[in-house]
C-alpha cells in the first residue's frame, strides 16, 4: 500500500500541530498475542476476571486492552459530563455533554452503546449503535443527542425471530469503548 507523494506533508502538519487529529481506531489492540481474541463486544462469560481459578482472562496480560476499541489521539481533551437517557415512541434518546478542556479547536468522535442486561440469549457485553462526529473551539461545550431505536436492541432467538425484550438495559457513551459514562434503563 503506498501512501501517495504528500504522505510525508500529511505527517509533518501533524506532527507539528498543524493538524488536529480526530481518528480513531476501528479495532482494539491487545498488550500480547494471548490476549486474542480481544474485542468490546465479547460475549458475557459469567466469570469474573481476576486472579480466581475461574477467570476467562489471562493471569499474565491486564485484563483491559493496549488500546480499546475507538481510542484516539488530539492535541485537544475532551469531557463528558451529563448522561440522560429517556425513552420515546420510536426508541430511546440518549443525550451528553461534551467540553473540549483543551487549549485549541478539535473533532471529537462521541460512541454509543447499549447492552442488554437480561435476555433468554447471551448478549453482547457492548455494542455500538451510533455516534457522531463534532467540531469544538476550545473551552465550549456542546449536547449531542443519539436517537437509538427500539429495533437496535433486539436480537434473533433460537427460532431465527427478531425479539425485543423488557428488562434492563445499559447505555455507554465515550470517546472509546473503554472510557465512557454509563446508565441503566427499563424497556
Amino acid at each position: 500500500m503506498a501512501s501517495g507523494v504528500e504522505a510525508g506533508n500529511a505527517i509533518l502538519n501533524i506532527l507539528f500541530g498543524k493538524v488536529n487529529p480526530s481518528a480513531k481506531l476501528t479495532t482494539t489492540f491487545p498488550y500480547a498475542s494471548g490476549q486474542c481474541p480481544v474485542y468490546y463486544a465479547h460475549i458475557n462469560t459469567g466469570r469474573p476476571g481476576g486472579k480466581s481459578k475461574f477467570t476467562s482472562k489471562y493471569l499474565d496480560t491486564p485484563l483491559e486492552p493496549l488500546y480499546p476499541f475507538g481510542y484516539g489521539l488530539s492535541y485537544s481533551k475532551f469531557a463528558y459530563s451529563d448522561l440522560q437517557v429517556s425513552k420515546e415512541q420510536e426508541g430511546i434518546r440518549v443525550s451528553v455533554k461534551v467540553r473540549n478542556t483543551g487549549d485549541r479547536e478539535g473533532n471529537e468522535i462521541i460512541q454509543c452503546y447499549i447492552r442488554d442486561i437480561v435476555a433468554k440469549r447471551v448478549r453482547p457485553v457492548k455494542q455500538l449503535v451510533d455516534f457522531a462526529k463534532i467540531p469544538l473551539q476550545a473551552g465550549v461545550e456542546s449536547e449531542v443527542v443519539f436517537k437509538v431505536p427500539y429495533q437496535a436492541m433486539g436480537y434473533y432467538d433460537m427460532s431465527m425471530n427478531y425479539v425485543i425484550e423488557e428488562g434492563e438495559f445499559e447505555v455507554f457513551v465515550g470517546g472509546n469503548s473503554v472510557d465512557c459514562l454509563s446508565s441503566k434503563f427499563w424497556l
